[in-house]
């Protein structure tokens, strides 16, 4: 806001620009009314003030002094109350205000503050959301989420996008309780009781393209837009208020610039991931050259399947991908990475910034990481550290199942290290070796000709330390009925169930299926 608009508010209040016109084009980023005399304390840099002089009334000299220092502090410029504390200007501050071009603008004694600042804040507000809306607009943004969290910072507008299925894709500021959803992880789903009529609605409401197509909802407090790419449907953009000058700014047509810069950073993203998808792909082929550390990194359980019917070119699987860059620009043991598919699952092959480093490094940084991200929940298994990328693929799919045997094992954790897992870690590797297939078939080959009751007891006859009277009491049976299966079994298998190679065999059997 300029000084200039100031007077077009406050004119009809008999208010005069006196002296210092040449100024009128100072901006206001803040108004204060001000009667105390240290000016020096204050930052008063394009700020107009309000004063009366009372604190300096008798005291001419101090009153010249403190437009010096307004002066020189760079204020807007000064609205005085003439009538009530001092009459007139003295000669002095007017020969001020036009040799440096300071507004002083002169006002009724009657007319209270109030009155005033009112529509002057008012006018200040939509001045300040017009400043902080070019700011953004001028930006180049690399990704989504950064864009959604300078409209935080900014404005303090909660925004998520979703597809049009209701499925979580970005979200930078995670609210603690929202209507609509308490779940803010990647792809998560809506929690309202009626989300499914809602989602319905959104996907029938607007079937051809509408620019800023929206629905205002009182009872969820947010405008909900629906985001067109080539007149299709790609997202909803879920613009949450908690305040009312949140929900103000929501029925100003100036939040769909805000929408529009959203779109195109969008736009911009999508691109830029999908070329970078082929730069991995492109990478992967050539991995026999790589000479550093790596790891492999499994993340576990994330449906990365598209739902028919939507639009094609918001593929979940870049989603995950800038979730993932995201991830990796804070992990500092990380200094090259590439993200791929196997089987529906997504893994990321990382390269190592020394050869120093282990994966316990690793995944103390990612745990640390995790909650700030909306990969917060999802699982991830760690590899051992390796140069060689001859196995790779077995590698990965090891990699895998380290999630696998640390829930096996008991271990609550979002991230499972392959280090950590002991023997079991050991084990993993010999499952695909031909010589190990080969003893566990013709070991356990005996099974297909036993009842399941009889497996069953010889599994946990094995968890049990092969004692008899632990297993009946697990297995809620007298110690009769357990002795009379595993002599059973000892006569199907022709094996000694006292022999300790032979116990061993068959826990390592049982292992090698993870069974």
């Amino acid at each position: 806001m300029m000084v200039h608009e100031v007077m077009q508010i406050i004119k009809k209040f008999e208010a005069e620009a006196r002296y210092g016109k040449k100024g009128l084009n100072k901006k206001v980023k803040y108004i204060e009314v001000m009667e105390i005399p240290h000016v020096d304390k204050w930052n008063v840099k394009e700020t107009l003030i309000l004063t009366s002089f009372y604190a300096i009334k008798d005291d001419e000299q101090a009153q010249i002094n403190i437009v010096k220092s307004f002066i020189e502090l760079k204020a807007s410029g000064l609205i005085i109350k003439l009538g009530r504390f001092i009459d007139e200007i003295p000669p002095s501050i007017v020969q001020l205000a036009e040799e440096h071009h300071f507004p002083i603008i002169t006002l009724p004694k009657d007319v209270p503050y109030i009155d005033i600042l009112t529509p002057l804040y008012a006018k200040l507000q939509q001045s300040t959301d017009d400043r902080l809306i070019e700011e953004i607009e001028g930006k180049s943004y690399e990704n989504v989420t950064t864009i959604l969290q300078d409209i935080y910072k900014s404005f303090g507008l909660v925004m998520y996008i979703e597809n049009m299925n209701g499925e979580l894709l970005y979200c930078a500021h995670k609210l603690k309780s929202d209507k609509w959803r308490n779940d803010f992880t990647l792809f998560s789903l809506p929690t309202y009781e009626q989300t499914e009529m809602y989602v319905q609605k959104f996907n029938t409401e607007f079937e051809t393209y509408e620019k800023h197509a929206c629905i205002y909802s009182e009872a969820l407090k947010r405008m909900v837009v629906t985001l067109f790419a080539k007149g299709k449907k790609y997202g909803l953009l879920h613009i949450v208020y908690e305040r009312n000058k949140q929900k103000e700014l929501l029925m100003d047509t100036e939040i769909f610039r805000l929408v529009d810069k959203i779109h195109i950073t969008m736009m911009a993203e999508i691109v830029s991931l999908q070329m970078q998808k082929g730069e991995f792909i492109e990478r992967w082929n050539y991995l026999e050259d790589e000479k550093d550390l790596k790891m492999v990194i499994h993340l576990d359980q994330l449906n990365i399947t598209e739902a028919i019917g939507y639009h094609t070119f918001l593929r979940k699987s870049l989603i995950l991908l800038s979730h993932i860059e995201n991830m990796m620009k804070h992990l500092t043991e990380v200094k090259d990475y590439i993200v791929m598919e196997r089987n529906e699952n997504v893994f990321v092959l990382v390269w190592i910034n020394h050869r120093e480093a282990t994966s316990i490094e690793l995944k103390h940084q990612w745990k640390k990481q995790q909650p700030r991200t909306l990969l917060e929940n999802v699982k991830i298994g760690i590899s051992y550290p390796f140069i060689d990328t001859t196995s790779i693929i077995e590698k990965v799919d090891n990699t895998a199942k380290v999630i696998e045997i640390g829930k096996d094992l008991g271990l609550n954790s979002t991230v499972y290290d392959q280090s950590e897992l002991g023997i079991s870690s050991i084990l993993l590797n010999l499952q695909k070796d031909p010589h190990v297939n080969d003893f566990v078939h013709y070991m356990m080959l005996p099974l297909q000709q036993m009842e399941a009751d009889l497996i069953e007891t010889l599994k946990v006859y094995l968890a049990e330390n092969c004692n008899a009277s632990r297993t009946a009491k697990v297995m809620y049976l007298n110690r009769r009925t357990i002795t009379y299966r595993l002599k059973r079994i000892r006569e199907i298998m022709n094996i000694d169930l006292n022999d300790a190679k032979t116990i061993f065999s068959l826990q390592f059997c049982f292992y090698m299926m993870n069974d």
